[in-house]
């Protein structure tokens, strides 16, 4: 048995401009965050010296922070102000099977499936433009459809103290829709339940552990992530995504015996134009994973 916490998904975007208009200036801010966390707890049995299987669950904590605002003052033509909010969390679950098998005695293949889960999502929302004297509020609901994903991976041991491995995940971004209900809704705020139009999308990755001694393990890796997003829902009020590509470090310590701490740098980066527009994403995050077998 055993017990873990990741970060599997998240996006975060900051934009802020200023131009003059009239004698005045135009003033647009727009910000958006999404976090996904997942604690996992999953159970494993080997079924002969060549086979393991396991299953376990995910539970999936989820945030979507939206703001959006457009200030037009002092153009001595028509000067208003617009603005949206919105921000909501919630749970869902998801299932999560796998298998590890022996090849020979230097190589191994795995495989997972995860079923992918709902995440439902509460909070609120506001929207208003002086022009018209439009000021609502509402609370809401959404579903957040977070895809299923599969992959397999081969792990070969170099040295008895050197692995290196390479895998496959496909994820069925395809899934994801758009389903929005408020409890008062108007004329902005409005009910929606579409489909995002994302494709499924590859990611290949390749790593290296090596372990100085049983207790402490060093890793480190390269990924490359190919976007869902097609090009006609890429835009800077939207998701502005590009093929990534990443390279990760990774410190391991077997606290005890049965308890495993991990630590891990990710830096990633990638490019896109669009109509004209050119976007770059840089990223830097770290993450702690702490698992438990019993």
């Amino acid at each position: 048995m055993a017990v873990g916490f990741y970060t599997p998904a998240g996006y975060f975007a900051d934009f802020r401009d200023t131009m003059g208009y009239g004698a005045g200036a135009i003033s647009a801010k727009l910000y958006q965050a999404l976090g996904i966390r997942a604690i996992n707890y999953s159970l494993a049995k080997q079924i002969n010296p060549a086979l393991s299987i396991g299953a376990g669950v995910n539970i999936l904590q989820g945030n979507i922070d939206y703001e959006a605002k457009k200030d037009v003052v002092g153009s001595g033509i028509l000067d208003y102000r617009w603005g949206f909010e919105s921000d909501c969390d919630g749970t869902g679950y998801e299932g999560v099977f796998g298998f590890l098998t022996s090849l020979n005695d230097k190589l191994s293949l795995g495989g997972v499936y995860r079923t992918g889960g709902t995440i439902d999502l509460k909070g609120d929302a506001s929207s208003y433009l002086t022009l018209t004297g439009l000021s609502e509020r509402s609370d809401f609901t959404q579903k957040f459809r977070y895809p299923s994903t599969y992959g397999l991976g081969l792990a070969y041991k170099a040295r008895p103290d050197l692995t290196v491995t390479g895998d496959w995940q496909r994820t069925n971004w395809s899934e994801f829709r758009i389903d929005v209900d408020y409890e008062t809704p108007g004329l902005a705020l409005t009910d929606k339940d579409y489909s995002a139009d994302w494709k499924d999308s590859d990611r290949y990755r390749f790593g290296l552990e090596y372990k100085p001694t049983d207790k402490w393990a060093l890793r480190t890796g390269y990924f490359f992530d190919k976007t869902p997003v097609r090009d006609k829902s890429v835009s800077m009020s939207n998701i502005a995504d590009v093929d990534r590509h990443n390279i990760v470090f990774g410190v391991g310590r077997e606290l005890r015996k049965n308890i495993q701490l991990d630590l891990v740098y990710h830096y990633a980066w990638g490019d896109r134009s669009v109509n004209g527009v050119h976007y770059e994403q840089r990223i830097n995050s770290v993450g702690v994973s702490l698992a438990c077998k019993f």
